[in-house]
């Protein structure tokens, strides 16, 4: 019963939270009693943490039910589009997402070089792709994982790189990976790049 308490309120708690910060926004600064900057970073991580503490604790709920015979239903909560709280939301804490993907991507191919003297043309033969709920898409030449979202092609990647003046690929000699992210839906692009040589760096932020 606790447990069932637990999830109902921490989605009612949710939903309400997500309202306010549309409607009164300023009204969560006072009450968090943070900076305007700490309250961006603060809403940023609230926002995407709990669906997920969420959904642990439903399946938790759903698997001691159905062990006492009993069957509860339980809605999933979705975090809204970055888009919809962009002037409450601090994109650099989806940094990190890029950073650790791109770094998991560079170990993944000395692994590869390592083995087959050569660096895989693509995420399938790196046996790599990025946990569930990325919020990035990646592109290795002709390579491409679009973000859960999906709002990314691989057509929009290879422009925005080209308009910088680059290109990633892989071959036996190297191999530059990229990362994407369009956050609020403008015009701008959030861009990481990494490469053979441990090159891992922002080209562009979505700001």
């Amino acid at each position: 019963q606790q447990l069932k308490t637990a999830v109902a309120g921490l989605e009612a708690f949710y939903r309400r939270f997500i309202e306010t910060a549309k409607t009164d926004p300023g009204s969560l600064h006072k009450k968090l009693g943070l900076s305007e900057e700490d309250a961006r970073s603060f809403m940023t991580s609230f926002v995407y943490a709990v669906p997920k503490v969420h959904k642990g604790l439903a399946d938790a709920l759903a698997k001691k039910s159905e062990a006492a015979g009993e069957q509860v239903e339980t809605a999933r909560l979705i975090a809204p589009a970055p888009a919809e709280l962009a002037g409450l939301m601090d994109f650099k804490v989806f940094q990190l997402e890029a950073r650790l993907n791109l770094s998991s991507i560079f170990s993944a191919q000395v692994s590869h070089f390592g083995e087959h003297n050569a660096y895989a043309g693509s995420f399938e033969e790196l046996a790599w792709s990025p946990l569930e709920d990325n919020r990035y898409a990646y592109l290795m030449g002709e390579a491409f994982l679009p973000d859960a979202a999906q709002s990314m092609t691989r057509e929009q990647a290879v422009e925005a790189m080209q308009k910088l003046g680059l290109a990633t690929g892989s071959s036996e000699k190297g191999f530059t990976a990229a990362a994407f992210a369009n956050f609020d839906a403008d015009a701008e692009l959030e861009i990481w790049m990494v490469n053979d040589l441990r090159d891992l760096r922002q080209l562009a932020e979505d700001q």
